[in-house]
């Protein structure tokens, strides 16, 4: 059996200390080369998806709120016209409204007519006297905030009798089932 010795680096031969210093440097040089410059590019192209996921997912989140503030203005928007329809028709309320734009105020009941998904609307033959248009105007103005969806049809007559005007009109008021 042959007793290895122990040498220093500077009693090796310089060609064999070459030759490990480049077997070591070429051996440094795979491993970096096989394991971990593939995963630095693939962690260079998850994160360029990851980044443009982040884009879009905040492109996303924008129309996202964009809509639902959308969503909430409609929703307060057509609450009151949900209600409306989901509202009794008074004759009593609808005198009380007209009472205070038009005297001698007459009105009958035409016909009711039922619509398509359980809707039906009542419509009334209105008859009143008022001082200027603008009391007409200022009642169909009204109708906005009236407890019940009303459309007031053409035609509309109007005629001048001494200081007062008679208006002559059909109202539609719309109900559900």
């Amino acid at each position: 059996m042959q007793k290895i010795t122990k040498k220093s680096a500077f009693e090796i031969e310089p060609i064999k200390m070459l030759l490990f210093v480049v077997i070591f440097i070429t051996l440094s040089l795979w491993i970096v080369f096989v394991f971990i410059v593939p995963n630095m590019i693939e962690y260079k192209k998850v994160s360029q998806e990851y980044e443009s996921y982040k884009i879009e997912k905040k492109k996303m989140d924008g129309n996202i709120a964009q809509k639902q503030h959308s969503l909430d203005l409609a929703k307060k928007d057509s609450s009151l016209v949900v209600a409306q329809f989901s509202d009794e028709f008074t004759k009593k309320d609808f005198e009380l409204y007209t009472n205070y734009f038009f005297k001698d105020l007459s009105f009958s009941k035409t016909q009711k007519i039922k619509l398509e998904n359980g809707f039906y609307y009542d419509e009334f033959n209105v008859t009143g006297n008022m001082k200027t248009p603008q009391d007409f105007y200022k009642f169909l103005d009204g109708f906005k905030i009236f407890r019940s969806a009303v459309v007031v049809t053409e035609p509309i007559n109007m005629q001048l009798q001494g200081h007062k005007i008679k208006t002559d009109f059909r109202v539609r008021f719309y109900r559900k089932d």
